[in-house]
């Protein structure tokens, strides 16, 4: 059996080099924080209509470079074939006035040489939607992950992902937002929001990591100019603390304009991004006056229903934005597309590609640049209404400043996935 060790040196199995620092832990009661928000929310959903749709899938999967996939040590060169089951859980409850969701999602990935880089990740979503009146809209939402890799997401295409060396972390965020009628056709728009992650270990293959949270706040007003067209301002800030890294507070002027038809929507939000220091971070020379920017920030993007069922949704966006910990508060540049074709009475088509550039703010210390790009195609190719043949393949290409933050790999996967209680048709 080969192991991690043929890599590390002669480093015994299950160990890793001395550059993986440990940090002490802490309890964390974000999965706590789910089971009251349940609790919470049930007197309102017990006169809704349930439904319970698991979705299982059993794989094959075999990567170019199992190192640098895994997150333990880029470029190694090393292929491996690893088995896979993962699982989407997923429960609604709907009634005239209000929907819950939630979304468990486990993952484990067993690999034929290299044990040592067995791993199981976990993702739970909660979501509520309430209508107390025709004007008004009350909708949060809440998700946490636990992972051992940065694997490439379908399920939110505008997620950005940083691949990161090998270690254990967590990842968090929760919004509200409340859409108040002041008129027949004028709503307040209020908002909050925070997220971040957690590091099990705060220096990795030379590379340290900041725990990284980001608390956003945001007002705004929108106007219905007609039926299709809604039009608004509105003012967003958010303070992103980076540990050592520094923190710093961003205040946003957007412009907002959307328009909605049956088969079309297109969003667009343009303003600037004034940058004020709070923390320079460690390690700043005396007298040293970081910069405060002001950025031009905005993003667009497009959905569109196609023939036969068909959807697509695409985008751009720049923004000030956290770097995950890695390099400091960031000036985000990119794009991303999904698309989803049916091919056949139950099979379907999907692709998805993801873009982004993140550029240092200026005047910063322990910032340097990163460029990502990944993208998947899959197949699911139906037997029946609950059973499908699953071809996918999946790349991801990053480069940065920090050496031990370059990853390029590619994954190819056959596998089957069922959907036990799927209607048969």
């Amino acid at each position: 059996m080969k192991g991690l060790e043929t890599i590390a040196a002669g480093l015994p199995p299950g160990r890793f080099p001395d550059s993986v620092v440990p940090v002490p832990r802490t309890v964390s009661y974000r999965f706590v924080a789910f089971l009251v928000c349940l609790v919470f929310l049930a007197p309102m959903t017990w006169a809704a209509d349930w439904s319970f749709d698991p979705i299982f899938t059993f794989a094959a999967e075999r990567t170019d470079d199992v190192f640098a996939s895994s997150g333990a040590v880029a470029g190694s060169g090393e292929s491996d074939v690893a088995l896979t089951l993962d699982a989407r859980l997923a429960m609604t409850a709907n009634n005239p006035r209000s929907e819950v969701s939630f979304v468990y999602q486990p993952m484990h990935e067993a690999y034929q040489d290299f044990g040592d880089l067995d791993n199981t990740s976990h993702r739970v979503h909660l979501g509520w939607n309430f209508r107390p009146t025709r004007r008004n809209e009350w909708e949060t939402n809440a998700t946490w992950s636990r992972q051992e890799r940065q694997r490439v997401s379908m399920d939110d295409p505008t997620l950005d992902q940083v691949a990161l060396p090998r270690t254990r972390f967590e990842t968090y965020s929760a919004t509200a937002q409340w859409r108040a009628g002041l008129a027949p056709r004028s709503r307040l728009v209020l908002y909050g929001a925070v997220d971040g992650n957690r590091y099990d270990a705060g220096q990795v293959d030379g590379l340290r990591l900041a725990d990284v949270t980001t608390t956003s706040a945001q007002v705004g007003y929108e106007f219905d100019a007609n039926s299709l067209t809604v039009v608004g301002v509105s003012l967003f800030g958010s303070r992103i603390d980076e540990g050592f890294r520094g923190e710093r507070d961003v205040l946003r002027l957007l412009g907002v304009y959307q328009r909605v038809t049956d088969e079309r929507t297109i969003a667009i939000t343009l303003g600037a991004a004034k940058t004020s220091v709070r923390d320079p971070g460690e390690d700043v020379p005396e007298g040293f006056q970081p910069d405060e920017p002001t950025e031009v920030v905005g993003s667009l993007t497009y959905q569109a229903s196609l023939l036969r069922r068909g959807q697509l949704q695409m985008g751009l966006f720049r923004d000030v934005a956290s770097s995950g910990g890695t390099g400091g508060t960031t000036i985000s540049t990119g794009g991303f597309v999904s698309l989803r074709v049916p091919a056949g009475r139950w099979s379907h088509f999907s692709a998805y590609g993801h873009y982004a550039k993140r550029d240092p703010l200026s005047g910063q210390i322990l910032a340097g640049e990163s460029e990502t790009m990944s993208y998947r195609v899959e197949w699911n190719g139906a037997f029946s209404s609950r059973w499908y043949l699953v071809v996918a393949g999946e790349r991801f290409d990053q480069s940065s400043d920090e050496a031990s933050l370059d990853r390029a790999y590619t994954i190819w996967s056959l596998g089957l996935r069922w959907s036990p209680t799927a209607p048969r048709r």
